[in-house]
């Protein structure tokens, strides 16, 4: 009867602790599950894909490149979902019409979240609203395409203002 008991309890302390172990072991999966997608979530964010197909250029020496003869810059920011959804297509452009030495990428980011700098930038360069792709010439704008709230960007209307405006 002894043996018996003694048996009973290394069984049930086994089970138990197996059943906790796996009880662990899934809290722990699921955890560190939510861990790596908000790690690829930041990285994503961090890190356009953008950058792969364009060099950048900071809001710091924009206006050095814009005083050059000419500039074409596309200017976005990974926290804009109207810039998500455009980038890509974007992209496909870039690669189809061979853009990547011709335009500039100027990530606004930073300079969105102080809204009284981003204001000024706006004001400055005449650019309302993210994404936009502009001209400049001798540091003046002579064209641009941009979002609007009313219209949004076409990726055809885009296409046409790549062919009459980047050499």
């Amino acid at each position: 009867m002894k043996k018996w008991l003694y048996l009973s309890v290394i069984c049930i302390t086994s089970m138990s602790v197996f059943i906790l172990g796996n009880i662990y072991n899934t809290n722990n999966q699921k955890t560190m599950d939510k861990k790596i997608a908000k790690l690829k979530k930041e990285k994503k964010t961090a890190y356009p894909e953008i950058y792969d197909y364009l060099d950048s250029i900071t809001v710091d020496n924009f206006q050095s490149y814009s005083n050059e003869n000419e500039l074409v810059v596309y200017i976005g920011r990974p926290t804009c979902s109207d810039c998500n959804l455009f980038e890509p297509r974007l992209i496909d452009l870039i690669v189809e019409e061979k853009l990547e030495a011709k335009v500039k990428y100027l990530n606004v980011a930073k300079l969105r979240k102080d809204e009284k700098e981003w204001d000024n930038f706006k004001q400055l360069y005449n650019v309302n609203y993210t994404p936009t792709i502009a001209k400049f010439v001798e540091g003046e704008l002579v064209s641009k395409i941009e979002w609007t709230p009313e219209k949004g960007i076409s990726i055809d209307k885009v296409e046409t203002w790549i062919n009459q405006n980047v050499s």
